[in-house]
């Protein structure tokens, strides 16, 4: 598994260099190697915006490690979660 260290970096660095290590390598697994507490919330938030998960939250000595994975996307449900939306924000304007 390919493992991105990007300790000691302030955001947005470290979104930054995973977001293009995905987007250039679309790994099957990554594990990012962090020290900050905001870096960490910034990744759990954009990593399943990419199309992954956090399979695993790891830590120890001051280092988080979230481990991702490829998810595989329901295209029938996301599909259908935006019609459904969509029909919430047309009710009342016919």
């Amino acid at each position: 598994m390919k493992e991105i260290d990007v300790r000691g970096l302030e955001c947005p660095e470290p979104a930054k260099i995973v977001a293009a290590e995905i987007e250039r390598e679309r790994p099957h697994a990554l594990k990012v190697v962090t020290d900050s507490d905001e870096c960490r919330r910034t990744l759990l938030v954009m990593i399943p915006l990419l199309g992954y998960r956090v399979a695993a939250n790891e830590g120890g000595e001051g280092v988080l490690r979230p481990r991702i994975s490829k998810r595989s996307l329901n295209i029938g449900a996301i599909l259908a979660r935006g019609y459904a939306a969509d029909q919430a924000l047309n009710i009342g304007k016919q």
